[in-house]
């Protein structure tokens, strides 16, 4: 698959400053209209790429309120797209909060095993750190690893995943979550991919996503911006371009930048 790109600096004369936005992205300029993510693109790999990282900085902090808020940074694993899996090789790692805390999430879909740094435990909702397999019977089958993470507003940090183990049987994928201004690294979980899946595909996004008791949603909620950097990959020796906005999930309150 090959995905157009926009060079960041015709991308700039196009927009120009002092636009609103929701989502915000660092080495950018504003977007318009409000949006919850956006879509980069690496170039193409025949191989796959190794690992992908992206810096995110949170402007709101939700604690203590009834919904949920994920800053995320999501990709995908070269391999046959056969229907086994709904969602087939996607995956995601993200900066997470809700009235059960703050944590780190590290999912990939159709994946065959996870473990976490610490122990074994079930992804129930009650105890973490955790790490296991899940399918909820709706056709999302895949692996998970959770710790908590008392993440901050207006603080940066690094998301990234990397391929740690080659397996014959599936390649072992390790998440890691970075504070930049302390430059604490958290080791979050592996998971084993598909044995056919391979290296990380050219494709990208960095999106959030807000949501209460029904779904997605948005009244009465607090503006939930974040900025994010472009996508680096194979430890930073190769930077993603910006390719789009997506769709916003619902009409979020603009934020204005002046």
């Amino acid at each position: 698959m090959r995905l157009p790109v926009a060079p960041c600096a015709l991308l700039a004369l196009t927009l120009g400053t002092g636009c609103e936005q929701v989502l915000g992205i660092e080495d950018l300029e504003p977007t318009a209209p409000p949006t919850n993510g956006s879509l980069w693109a690496l170039p193409e790999s025949a191989e796959g790429y190794d690992s992908l990282d992206v810096r995110v900085r949170p402007m709101s902090d939700p604690a203590n309120v009834p919904y949920g808020l994920l800053n995320a940074l999501q990709f995908e694993l070269a391999g046959p797209a056969d229907g086994t899996f709904l969602l087939d090789s996607g995956g995601y790692i993200g900066l997470h909060s809700d009235p059960r805390g703050k944590r780190v999430e590290f999912v990939i879909w159709g994946a065959r095993a996870a473990v976490g740094p610490w122990a074994e435990q079930a992804c129930d909702g009650t105890v973490l750190p955790c790490a296991d397999t899940f399918d909820d019977n709706d056709g999302f089958k895949g692996g998970q690893a959770i710790i908590s993470y008392d993440w901050r507003a207006n603080r940066s940090y690094t998301l990234q995943v990397e391929r740690v183990i080659q397996d014959p049987a599936g390649d072992w994928w390790e998440a890691i979550v970075t504070d930049v201004d302390s430059a604490q690294r958290t080791r979050i979980g592996r998971i084993q991919a598909q044995p056919t899946w391979q290296g990380l595909t050219q494709a990208a996004t960095t999106w959030f996503e807000i949501y209460g008791e029904h779904g997605t949603e948005c009244e009465g909620s607090p503006d939930p911006m974040a900025t994010f950097r472009a996508p680096r990959a194979n430890y930073g020796q190769v930077t993603a371009e910006w390719v789009m906005n997506l769709a916003a999930l619902c009409r979020l309150p603009p934020r204005s930048l002046d």
